[in-house]
C-alpha cells in the first residue's frame, strides 16, 4: 500500500500532516507520492526549495519512502499529469495480492435505492466475491444473498482484492447494516468483546495509559470504546510499546495480525496504533494477564507460542490457516521440522505438547488411584472429565499411551499398567464376605444398598469393593445402581440365546418370564444387554445382537 499526500504549498507542513503520517505508519503504510498544491500561490523558488526539504525530512525521519514530489496547480492542470504518471509507474511496482481466499469488506455507507433495495459500500480487502454469493455480516452474524454487484467500472459480476465495491443485498433492510459492519464468507469471523493486542504511542507524546483507561479504537471503519487492561504495572508510566488487553462495549470482528487505531475518549486525539495478538473468547481471566505479556507479535513466533500454549486443545491445519488468513505454502513453512502436522486428525502439535499431555494423563491416573485405589478400570467418562481436554486429541494421547504399553484398555476401560493394587488381610475378609452374600442373591441383580446394609459397610468402601470385583471379571455395573454377578450374567445369556433359536423377538414380559424379575429390576438389565449389543431395540421389543452367538 502507498499513500497520496496532498500537502499546500503556501500552508506546508500542518499539525494534520504530521497526524496523518503517524495514522499512516501505525496502519502499516510506509510508501508514498507528495502532491504540492496552489503550486501558482508562490512564486519565491526559495521558499519551495525550503517546503520540499522540510517533507523529505519529515518523511525520512519517520521512515517513510517517497517516491516523489509533484508540484501541481489545480486550476490550469499543471503537474496533474505528471503526478498520474508518477502513481500509474509506483503502482506497477507495487501491486499487492490478498494474502487469503476469504472476502472481505468493511462498509463505510449503506443506503437504500428505489427497485433495487439495500446497497452497501466499501473497500475489498480480502478475496474475490461473485453475484449469487451468500455473504454474512458481522458481528450481526445475518446471512444474505448478493444480488448485484457494481464497481468505478460499472456493474460487474465479481470483485476482488482493491476494489471499492457497490453490494446489492436481498432481503435486509438498511437499518440491519451500519458503518463499520464486516461483510465476509459465512462462518469465517468470530465476533469477540476481548482481544490481547501490541500498541505504540506516538512517538513523544505526553498521553500515558493508566489501568481501566476509556479509549476510541478504530477498526476498519468502525469506532468502539472500550477500556485497557495492563498486563504489568512497570507497564503503566512512560511505556510507549507494549502489549494489553482490550475490553470493547460491542463486539468486532478482526483478524490475527489486524492494524487499529487508537484515539483518546475526550479531547478527541489520535494517540497510537496497534495490532491484534489474540481474539479472547474462553479464558480463565486470572491466566490471561500473564498470556498476554508474554504472546509475541511476530506472527510466526507467536504461532509457536499458541501452538505450545494450548496444548490441550490443538487445532487443525485449516483452522490455524483461518486465524492467522494464510496460504498452504505460509502454514507449510511454519511447520517445517518445527512441528508436527497429523494426517488423520488435522491437528498440528509439538513433540513437547505430546510429552506434556502423556505426562499429564498419566498423573491423572495416578491421581485416580490414589483416591480410588481398589477401581483398577476408568472408563472414558472419568478421563474426559478428570482432563477437560479436546476429546479427539485425548484418544490421540490415549492411544499414544497405548502403543507405549503405558496404559491398556480393558474391560471396556482404561488401566494403567505399572499400577498394582496391594490388598492388606482387612481387603480380603471384606472381600470374602461380599462374594458369600453374592452367592446368597441366588446370581440375581442387586443394589449397593444391600452390599451396604448386610455387611455394615460404608458406600464408599462398598462401592470400592464392588469396582475391585469387578475389575476382576466376577460382577458387572448395570446401571441406575444395579449390579450382577458374572455366573448370573452368563446364564442370563445363554438362556436368552436359547430364548432367539425359536422367537425372533424378545418382548418385557418374555424377559421377567426368563430372568423372574421385576420390571423395575428387568428395565435396567434390558438396557445394559442393548448396550453391550447382545439384544437390539427395535420400537418396544428386541431382537438378537451381533455379540450373542
Amino acid at each position: 500500500h502507498f499513500a497520496l499526500f496532498v500537502i499546500a504549498i503556501d500552508d506546508g507542513i500542518m499539525p494534520q500532516t504530521v497526524e496523518h503520517l503517524n495514522i499512516l505508519k501505525f496502519l502499516g503504510v510506509n510508501k508514498a507520492i507528495v502532491a504540492l498544491t496552489k503550486i501558482d500561490l508562490v512564486k519565491d523558488e526559495e521558499w519551495i526549495a525550503l517546503i520540499e526539504e522540510d517533507i523529505k525530512s519529515l518523511f525520512s525521519s519517520n521512515n517513510f519512502f517517497i517516491s516523489g514530489v509533484h508540484k501541481v496547480d489545480s486550476i490550469t492542470g499543471k503537474g496533474v499529469k505528471s503526478l498520474k504518471r508518477g502513481m500509474l509507474s509506483f503502482l506497477k511496482k507495487e501491486i499487492e495480492f490478498s494474502k487469503t481466499a476469504h472476502f472481505r469488506m468493511n462498509v463505510d455507507r449503506v443506503f437504500s435505492k428505489t427497485g433495487f433495495g439495500t446497497v452497501i459500500t466499501g473497500t475489498v480487502i480480502g478475496g474475490v466475491l461473485s453475484k449469487g454469493d451468500i455473504i454474512e455480516l458481522f458481528p450481526q452474524e445475518i446471512c444474505a444473498k448478493v444480488r448485484g454487484l457494481q464497481t468505478h467500472g460499472g456493474i460487474t459480476n465479481k470483485v476482488k482484492f482493491g476494489d471499492r465495491a457497490a453490494i446489492n443485498i436481498a432481503n435486509l433492510k438498511e437499518r440491519q447494516i451500519k458503518r463499520g459492519t464486516i461483510i465476509g464468507e459465512p462462518g469465517t469471523f468470530f465476533p469477540t468483546k476481548h482481544i490481547i493486542a501490541h500498541i505504540n504511542l506516538i512517538e513523544n507524546t505526553n498521553w500515558k495509559l493508566k489501568n481501566n483507561q476509556r479509549l476510541r479504537f478504530h477498526f476498519g471503519t468502525q469506532e468502539v470504546l472500550g477500556r485497557i487492561l495492563l498486563t504489568e504495572k512497570k507497564n503503566r508510566q512512560n511505556h510507549n510499546s507494549l502489549n494489553l488487553i482490550i475490553i470493547l462495549e460491542t463486539k468486532v470482528s478482526v483478524l490475527f495480525d489486524e492494524k487499529f487505531l487508537i484515539r483518546s475518549y475526550s479531547p478527541v486525539e489520535t494517540i497510537g496504533g496497534g495490532i491484534v495478538l489474540e481474539r479472547i473468547f474462553n479464558y480463565k481471566w486470572k491466566l490471561i494477564g500473564k498470556r498476554a505479556a508474554q504472546i509475541p507479535v511476530d506472527s510466526q513466533l507467536r504461532f509457536y507460542f499458541l501452538v505450545n500454549q494450548d496444548w490441550q486443545f490443538p487445532l487443525t491445519l485449516k483452522e490455524w490457516k483461518n486465524i492467522f488468513q494464510i496460504n498452504d505454502d505460509k502454514i507449510n513453512s511454519w511447520i517445517n521440522g518445527k512441528l508436527i502436522f497429523d494426517q488423520k486428525t488435522g491437528f498440528i502439535f509439538s513433540l513437547n505438547n505430546v510429552k506434556k499431555s502423556k505426562a499429564a494423563m498419566k498423573s491423572a491416573f495416578k491421581y485416580f488411584y490414589k483416591k480410588n485405589p481398589f477401581r483398577k478400570i476408568l472408563n472414558i467418562d472419568i478421563i474426559i472429565k478428570k482432563l477437560n481436554w479436546d476429546k479427539e486429541w485425548l484418544y490421540f494421547i490415549i492411544n499414544q499411551l497405548g502403543n507405549d504399553k503405558i496404559i491398556k484398555k480393558d474391560n471396556g476401560g482404561y488401566t494403567l499398567n505399572e499400577y498394582e493394587l496391594t490388598l492388606s488381610d482387612k481387603d480380603k475378609k471384606e472381600i470374602s464376605k461380599v462374594r458369600y452374600l453374592l452367592k446368597k442373591l441366588d446370581d440375581k441383580p442387586f443394589l449397593i444398598k444391600e452390599i451396604i446394609s448386610n455387611l455394615d459397610l460404608k458406600p464408599k468402601r462398598a462401592a470400592d469393593l464392588l469396582f475391585l470385583l469387578r475389575d476382576k471379571g466376577e460382577i458387572e455395573f448395570i446401571g441406575q445402581d444395579f449390579w450382577l454377578g458374572k455366573i448370573g450374567l452368563d446364564k442370563m445369556i445363554s438362556n436368552i440365546n436359547i430364548h432367539f433359536i425359536s422367537k425372533k423377538v424378545l418382548t418385557v414380559n418374555d424377559f421377567k418370564g426368563l430372568t423372574g424379575l421385576s420390571r423395575k429390576t428387568a428395565i435396567p438389565l434390558m438396557e445394559y444387554l442393548d448396550s453391550k449389543k447382545i439384544t437390539i431395540r427395535h420400537d418396544n421389543v428386541r431382537i438378537k445382537g451381533s455379540k450373542l452367538s
